[in-house]
């Protein structure tokens, strides 16, 4: 008797871990993410940092409720503990985030982000181009955990317009 409940745990078990696994990996297929590919990415070594402070500024043609500010915001917080001012289309300091719509910019995906010692930049054609953006920093943001804990985040230039399907 003893040997066959031991059987049946045995088998429990395997079915139970076949189960987990086969869920993890249905899981993995849902999150998959559109984002646009990059078509140029430049990152540039040996120059300073941009510096994430209490008196950093964001300069934006958004308005105030926008859902690419409140994501911007979001970010920070996670990512930094703390958020930034709001500061509107004529916005000045030492350490800006610039969160700007180009109508300019061809294709509804596209975005620009340009992070340099002074200012951290993501011009898009539209809303949905500056979540892109946004994504693209928090992915960096996540990836690069050093300097994120000192609040730095490092000089790069990405340039992205077609969407593709990413697997996170």
């Amino acid at each position: 008797m003893k040997r066959f409940m031991i059987f049946n745990a045995k088998k429990f078990n395997i079915m139970l871990s076949l189960l987990l696994v086969t869920t993890l990996s249905l899981g993995i297929n849902n999150k998959a993410e559109i984002l646009p590919i990059s078509n140029q990415i430049k990152q540039e070594k040996d120059v300073k940092k941009f510096i994430f402070t209490p008196q950093t500024i964001v300069k934006t043609n958004l308005r105030k409720q926008a859902p690419s500010l409140f994501e911007l915001q979001r970010i920070l917080r996670e990512r930094f503990g703390q958020s930034a001012i709001i500061g509107g289309f004529r916005a000045k300091g030492k350490s800006v985030i610039e969160l700007w719509t180009d109508s300019e910019m061809e294709g509804k995906e596209h975005y620009i982000l340009d992070i340099s010692a002074n200012k951290l930049s993501i011009r898009g054609a539209t809303q949905e181009a500056l979540l892109y953006g946004l994504k693209a920093l928090d992915r960096i943001l996540q990836s690069d955990v050093c300097n994120t804990a000192n609040k730095r985040i490092a000089p790069v230039h990405i340039d992205a317009a077609s969407a593709t399907v990413i697997q996170p």
